[in-house]
């Protein structure tokens, strides 16, 4: 893991590889453990990174939100290619759409610099809040983009997601996220305190 932190190309390539796999928790694919290993890894670096400046913990925030977004959102591509006059577009759509979602990342991971986080529960709560914050004010900003939120990894859950009648999508995505951030306390030996 030092390796990884100690080297800027090798921890943006992570984060960016963790954005990708984290978008293999949602539907279709539905593999929601992955979440418990990228999260918890965006989380550790975010800490690590925390004495850098704002715009290094801008950049670890955009290549994780840009590795989600890029591949979760190639179907945008493809219905562009059903009129000729639209086929100029598609490259715009595959990176232009997830590299401005991912400035919402970016701007998290600046904001997530000023509560100092430690690696304790505290934090994790704080992360968790703040993420699930910045994932409302994508999906109601500039009439809002409420797509591929981190709770839809749950959809699979039935009987998990019943629970959204009584606090509804982004309450739920707040608590899909502190869950999912939880193993953190376990891989790295934290305490609760």
């Amino acid at each position: 893991m030092a390796l990884i932190l100690n080297n800027k190309f090798l921890t943006f390539f992570t984060l960016f590889l963790s954005g990708i796999l984290s978008s293999y928790s949602l539907p279709p694919y539905n593999n929601y453990f992955i979440n418990f290993f990228t999260f918890p890894l965006f989380f550790y670096i975010l800490v690590n990174n925390r004495n850098k400046n704002f715009f290094n913990n801008f950049l670890l925030g955009c290549f994780f939100g840009f590795g989600y977004f890029l591949s979760n959102l190639y179907w945008i591509s493809n219905s562009l290619k059903f009129d000729e006059n639209f086929e100029n577009l598609i490259i715009l759509s595959i990176l232009l759409i997830p590299f401005l979602l991912s400035i919402f990342y970016g701007l998290f991971s600046c904001l997530i610099k000023f509560f100092n986080i430690k690696m304790d529960f505290s934090s994790i709560l704080i992360f968790s809040l703040t993420l699930a914050i910045f994932e409302y004010l994508r999906g109601t900003i500039f009439g809002g983009f409420p797509w591929n939120l981190i709770a839809f990894s749950t959809t699979d859950f039935i009987s998990s997601i019943q629970i959204l009648s009584l606090v509804g999508t982004y309450s739920l995505n707040l608590l899909v996220i502190t869950f999912y951030c939880l193993p953190i306390i376990i891989l790295f030996k934290l305490s609760i305190i």
